[in-house]
């Protein structure tokens, strides 16, 4: 029993809508999977510079001499070429993988490397975003430098007058020797007496000011530690800063069962928000040449079903009315 005229007809009007609407939904596709490709190709780049040539913010002493001038640029069509590569063959892999199903190998592969190369060129970014900042910071530029350097030790400075006493003890004594060698005095033990209690206070004053300098130089030496670890405890604070507010929250979200300060945290907090963007691209990326697949099999069954249609109207056309 065949429908009648209306009846096909509004069925093929509802399918050309929906074979429009999936073409449409196919071309969408097309386009999101070849931006993916090309930010996947600037992905690649980014983490080929990073790895063969270092940050950006050195390349400057490339350019000293002819010879690194001419190894720059090699190295640097070798990170083109190679990032054209891998963002090829992985929107080729997706291609693929919406055709005929996935290849796990291939497929742990390529999302594999894929996340490493994001999270690797993503962190890296982060740490030369933190240094630019840093480099306008005036109060980081001014923990670079050195605390006050410690003070000399002032000289040990004699007593005058007890020196001179000493001296003339001294001379006092060898007069009185002189004088028991001839037979003038019995002895000087009172004159050599007063001569070593001279030189006993001397003593005692000499080991009094090295004391002293030797504890005013350990005080020193103290005071210019502390201050060195205040200036690096500073500078770690200003570089934990530096980074992107959501990175610091999370920083200091696990200092707080940690226990340490956040700073310490700052790069494993970097390490999972890159982990979680890169991820969250990856799923996407997948999810697209799916979507591709779906839309490619709708449009071709709307395709095959809109021209048996056709194919019918023509071969069974409508009986015409009885008067």
């Amino acid at each position: 029993m065949f429908e009648n005229e209306t009846v096909m007809a509004k069925r093929h009007d509802l399918m050309a809508g929906q074979l429009a609407e999936h073409r449409q939904q196919q071309a969408r596709s097309k386009h999101l999977l070849t931006l993916a490709m090309f930010i996947t190709f600037l992905l690649y780049l980014l983490f080929n510079l990073h790895l063969y040539l270092g940050d950006a913010l050195s390349w400057a002493s490339y350019f000293s001499s002819w010879q690194s001038i001419a190894g720059f640029l090699f190295v640097l069509a070798i990170a083109v070429l190679l990032a054209g590569f891998l963002s090829w063959v992985k929107h080729h892999a997706y291609l693929h993988f919406g055709l005929y199903g996935s290849v796990p190998v291939v497929l742990f592969t390529v999302i594999g490397f894929a996340l490493f190369a994001e999270f690797f060129s993503s962190s890296a970014n982060q740490d030369a975003k933190s240094q630019v900042l840093l480099g306008n910071n005036a109060a980081y530029q001014q923990t670079l430098q050195a605390p006050a350097t410690m003070a000399i030790p002032a000289p040990m400075v004699m007593d005058g007058g007890l020196t001179g006493e000493i001296a003339a003890a001294r001379q006092t004594l060898a007069r009185c020797e002189e004088n028991v060698k001839r037979g003038r005095e019995k002895h000087c033990e009172g004159d050599r007496a007063r001569l070593e209690a001279l030189e006993a206070g001397q003593q005692a004053q000499l080991q009094a000011q090295t004391q002293a300098g030797i504890a005013a130089s350990q005080a020193q030496a103290q005071a210019h530690l502390e201050a060195l670890k205040l200036n690096h405890a500073r500078q770690d604070q200003l570089k934990a800063d530096s980074y992107n507010p959501v990175i610091v929250m999370m920083a200091k979200f696990m200092a707080g069962f940690s226990g340490q300060d956040y700073a310490g945290h700052i790069k494993t907090a970097v390490v999972l928000v890159m982990l979680v963007v890169a991820v969250s691209f990856e799923i996407l990326h997948h999810f697209l040449s799916h979507a591709k697949a779906r839309a490619d099999q709708a449009v071709m069954g709307l395709d095959l079903e809109l021209a048996r249609m056709d194919g019918e109207a023509i071969r069974y056309p409508a009986p015409a009315d009885v008067a």
